[in-house]
């Protein structure tokens, strides 16, 4: 792992916990600033850029594992926010410099739609290539590459619905079931 030097220890410490196999300590991460002068790519001048462009992030991500000391059991990794597009379900994301908002859509409660993983959506496609271009700069050993960053159920069911109509459908059909909405093939 390339920003690890401890990194066989390491390993071996979380193989050891994942076995159950009693340690000298409790495993642990921390990240800490490591002093290393980097240069850190320019804001692009469109928010979108920021979450989804892999010429920025690329260049942001090497900056922030150069950058940052991996200490403990800590893995060197990037969260890729971009992910949230991929769980708009036909909503709209906006983006500025701190975050990703998904506008609420309208939903029919008495037919609710069949909420799944959208490919030839847009904004999945342009996270896709970007996880990509993450998956390729990573190549086998740089640093690591989590599952994409998308929305637990209910923070994705509060954007696309509304904060508000999210908890009032929660409190005026408490017994719709999970698997109520309709199955597209």
């Amino acid at each position: 792992m390339l920003y690890k030097d401890n990194w066989p220890e390491t390993r071996d410490r979380l193989t050891a916990l994942w076995r159950r196999q009693r340690l000298d300590r409790p495993c642990m991460t921390v990240r800490a600033p490591s002093g290393a002068r980097v240069s850190w790519p320019k804001e692009p001048a469109d928010p979108e850029g920021r979450w989804l462009d892999p010429a920025w992030v690329l260049p942001h991500l090497q900056a922030s594992l150069e950058s940052t000391w991996w200490g403990g059991e800590a893995i060197p990794s990037y969260l890729l926010m971009g992910g949230w597009v991929a769980c708009c379900q036909g909503a709209t994301p906006r983006f500025n410099n701190q975050t990703i908002w998904i506008d609420p859509r309208p939903v029919d409660m008495d037919r609710p739609p069949a909420f799944g993983l959208d490919l030839d959506d847009p904004w999945t496609r342009k996270y896709e290539r970007l996880y990509m271009s993450v998956v390729e700069a990573a190549g086998r050993d740089r640093f690591m590459v989590g599952q994409p960053c998308v929305l637990p159920a209910s923070d994705l069911l509060a954007k696309i619905l509304g904060t508000e109509r999210f908890l009032l459908s929660l409190a005026e059909r408490p017994d719709l079931p999970p698997d109520a909405a309709p199955r597209t093939p």
